[in-house]
């Protein structure tokens, strides 16, 4: 059962937004003794190659960067979509080709189209105020976009800080008359 918990951490770990270069080394120096605690709980039938696998996971991570940007599910999700085109199973391929034929000009289509909501001109799921507008500057009207980690820049200190504001002020056109 421990095996299977340090299993996941590495997992957790190798999934994360941020990948930290300690953390790698630290699992990859740790997954061989897990795996070895693995291989003393299974029968000899449970190894294979796919357990193998996780020994090599940390390295590529150091090398490709986090695993969001290099995972199958999209290809995956792709695929799941395709299938579900096929009317026809004893010509699949035919079936695949006529609905992914079908999606392309509907979408071509409903890019012509006006005054018609579709996933092109719809707001995001996660914009609250983009059509608000309360008098103000537009710099301050944006979307709420509430999702991911909160990036704060700590390394600048607040006279670099207020310059930055200063100039963007002036150098924004809606500024310009109350400046004048």
């Amino acid at each position: 059962m421990e095996a299977i918990i340090e299993l996941s951490m590495f997992f957790d770990i190798l999934g994360t937004k941020e990948l930290r270069m300690k953390d790698l080394e630290q699992i990859e120096a740790q997954i061989p003794i897990t795996l070895r605690k693995l291989e003393k709980q299974f029968p000899p039938v449970f190894s294979d190659v796919m357990v193998h696998l996780p020994i090599h996971l940390a390295h590529e991570a150091k090398i490709g960067g986090p695993l969001q940007f290099r995972h199958k599910y999209t290809t995956e999700q792709t695929m799941y979509t395709y299938k579900s085109y096929i009317c026809n199973r004893a010509q699949p391929e035919g079936s695949i080709t006529e609905g992914y034929l079908a999606d392309e000009c509907m979408t071509l289509c409903s890019r012509y189209l006006q005054n018609i909501e579709m996933k092109f001109n719809r707001l995001h799921r996660n914009c609250a105020n983009q059509n608000e507008n309360d008098g103000g500057l537009s710099i301050f009207n944006h979307p709420d976009w509430g999702l991911g980690a909160q990036i704060v820049c700590t390394n600048i200190d607040k006279h670099e800080l207020d310059e930055a504001h200063i100039y963007l002020l002036k150098s924004y056109d809606e500024v310009q008359p109350s400046i004048e």
